[in-house]
């Protein structure tokens, strides 16, 4: 599926595409969505939401930190691992975190067989 957002520059439309990323995970059951959430260090994340899975009467919460890029061009290697660090400095503070990562664009394909390696 390809999505076009329209804005006057390029932050109004990745404000744009955070908020309509918010409000799909809304939709899906996420709670706690949060956009722009800047960590320690000035880490930045564009969105952040948890889910409870449900499990034997206690629910099992999964934290989800999400970037959302609505460039022109693919997404490139750097801007991928830069989003698995981010993800990484979540996982070393002990939390188990899921990432989202949606790309207007798409990814070139050094993020593509990235993300199939780290999959396996």
């Amino acid at each position: 599926m390809q999505l076009i957002i329209f804005g006057k520059n390029s932050d109004d439309k990745g404000s744009q595409l955070e908020k309509l990323t918010a409000s799909i995970l809304k939709q899906q059951g996420y709670t706690s969505v949060c956009t722009n959430v800047v960590y320690a260090g000035a880490s930045e994340v564009d969105i952040t939401a948890k889910f409870n899975q449900p499990f034997m009467g206690t629910p099992i919460v999964h934290d989800v930190i999400g970037e959302c890029k609505s460039n022109s061009k693919t997404i490139a290697l750097p801007e991928w691992l830069k989003f698995l660090g981010k993800i990484f400095s979540e996982e070393v503070s002990g939390k188990k975190v899921q990432g989202c990562f949606i790309a207007l664009s798409g990814v070139n394909g050094n993020v593509i067989g990235h993300y199939n390696t780290i999959k396996k």
